[in-house]
């Protein structure tokens, strides 16, 4: 099963792109725990979006 990061904000909802090993690519699809990291590293550096780990 694939995992994604998906990014909430107040006028849209998108799904991150390009993270970790990924870098670079459109590549949007990770196992539970990656996923659950990038979510976490990328709450810290944008408080004001939502991320959340969901399967599409």
């Amino acid at each position: 099963m694939s995992y994604y990061v998906v990014r909430y904000t107040q006028n849209e909802t998108s799904v991150m792109a390009g993270l970790g090993r990924n870098r670079g690519t459109w590549d949007t699809a990770h196992t539970r725990r990656t996923a659950q990291r990038h979510a976490r590293t990328l709450r810290l550096e944008d408080p004001k979006s939502t991320y959340k780990v969901e399967t599409l």
